[in-house]
């Protein structure tokens, strides 16, 4: 009985293989967890990385594409007749002076006439198309449009620089049926320092993403900012629109902008972004397009040559 026991027990020897080799059965398998769940970890880095910065780019996409230069149709009506108006007074006013260097030409000089006065005569002739000028002002000046410039503004704006932009656009979602608010609202991006989140006393260079419901006269200013990108390295713009054969560096629609971006907005906008997360650089460069700038449309110059043009 005693040698049955005996022969099947484990020596001190086998005892010791079998630990050392389940300890490095083990050890294999916590380094193969460990090195996994470090590939889990950069995988799902990556992923948070560029979602991120997918959601950043599709932001600015939307906003630049949805860029909308509104103008009242009132006002381009009556600038219109305005200027016209000013044309035809001014055709009005050569054609008054034509017949005074006439009539003064044709007076004769016989000083025993009173009647051929040439001083009367003239008076007479200039009070006559003083006279007439007069009334065809009246008649034609139908309304002020500075005053009416004054009650109705069209606020609507472009206003891009190499680093920052701020524009209108119809991005402006309404939340309940009921709200009143426009689908228009100033949008503008910028480099502002911000702080990390998880690290207050860790700061950086952030893309920051302003919009206001109430458009203004300033663009550039109110409304709500928050952060769309930290830690952002990169913030570079370009614009690209008709009446220019290359990239500008700035676009100007307001009396800042030269006369081929003047109450225009661009038609294209070239963003070159990157940023820092995790120590891993992320970087594009894409172009947005203005779906609809929707920008006056050229006119052709009028050359007046008798005030029957207009009638």
């Amino acid at each position: 009985m005693k040698e049955a026991l005996s022969q099947k027990a484990f020596t001190l020897i086998e005892l010791m293989v079998s630990l050392a080799i389940l300890a490095a059965i083990s050890l294999a398998t916590s380094r193969s967890l460990r090195s996994t769940a470090q590939l889990k970890n950069s995988l799902q880095g990556r992923i948070d990385r560029q979602a991120t910065f997918r959601s950043a780019i599709r932001l600015i996409k939307r906003d630049i594409h949805l860029a909308f230069n509104h103008h009242d149709l009132t006002i381009d009506i009556l600038k219109d007749i305005k200027s016209r108006e000013k044309e035809l007074l001014s055709a009005n006013n050569n054609n008054n002076n034509n017949t005074n260097n006439n009539n003064n030409n044709s007076t004769g000089t016989n000083p025993q006439d009173p009647s051929t006065d040439p001083s009367s005569s003239g008076n007479q002739n200039n009070n006559s198309s003083n006279n007439s000028a007069n009334s065809n002002q009246s008649n034609v000046s139908l309304f002020n449009l500075e005053d009416y410039e004054k009650e109705i503004k069209d606020p609507t704006s472009f206003i891009g620089e190499k680093d920052e932009l701020h524009f209108t656009n119809t991005n402006n979602i309404r939340i309940s049926p009921d709200d009143l608010s426009s689908s228009q609202q100033e949008v503008g991006y910028f480099i502002k320092n911000c702080r990390n989140r998880l690290n207050p006393e860790l700061s950086y260079n952030c893309l920051w993403r302003r919009t206001n419901k109430s458009i203004d006269d300033d663009v550039t200013q109110g409304g709500n900012e928050f952060v769309v990108l930290e830690n952002v390295t990169v913030f570079k713009l370009r614009y690209f629109g008709e009446g220019k054969e290359d990239w500008q560096e700035n676009w100007y629609s307001t009396n800042r902008g030269d006369d081929s971006t003047k109450d225009k907005f661009p038609d294209a906008v070239e963003v070159s972004i990157a940023f820092k997360q995790n120590d891993k650089l992320a970087e594009a460069v894409f172009v947005a397009k203005v779906a609809f700038p929707n920008n006056p449309e050229k006119k052709e110059e009028n050359n007046l040559t008798s005030p029957g043009q207009f009638q």
